[in-house]
C-alpha cells in the first residue's frame, strides 16, 4: 500500500461520478458518501447542477453502485494506509473536468447518525 494508490483512488470516484451522469445535461456534479467507523454501513447522495440550480438526482443502479464502490475502496485504502478514516467524502466535479474532494472526520460518531440525510 502506498500513498500513490490513494492518489489514484481519489480521481476514480470523480470519474465514476461523471460516467454515472453521461447523457444528462449538467454544469456540475456533487456526490457525498458516508461510512460508519466499522465500514459496515454507508449512505450516499447525488446532486446535479445545471446552471445555478442544483437538484438531488439518482443515476441508474449499476452506475450508482460503481460510484459507491469507488468511495468504499477509497475509505478502505485510507484505513489500510494508517490515515485518519474519513466519515464523509464529498466530490464536486465541474464540467471543465476540474474536481475537488472534501473530507469530514468524526471522533464523536453517534449510532444511527449514518441514516441522517446526506447534505
Amino acid at each position: 500500500m502506498t500513498m500513490a494508490q490513494l492518489d489514484e483512488a481519489t480521481p476514480s470516484v470523480a470519474q465514476a461520478l461523471v460516467e454515472a451522469f453521461q447523457g444528462t445535461p449538467w454544469t456540475g456534479l456533487r456526490y457525498s458518501a458516508r461510512w460508519t467507523p466499522s465500514g459496515d454501513v454507508g449512505a450516499d447522495g447525488f446532486w446535479v447542477r445545471n446552471g445555478s440550480a442544483e437538484t438531488k438526482a439518482m443515476p441508474d443502479l449499476a452506475a450508482s453502485l460503481k460510484v459507491s464502490d469507488a468511495s468504499k475502496r477509497h475509505w478502505e485504502l485510507t484505513r489500510r494506509l494508517g490515515q485518519p478514516p474519513w466519515y464523509q467524502m464529498t466530490v464536486i466535479v465541474e464540467r471543465d473536468g476540474r474536481f475537488r474532494v472534501e473530507f469530514d472526520e468524526r471522533k464523536d460518531y453517534r449510532e444511527g447518525e449514518i441514516m441522517d440525510a446526506v447534505p
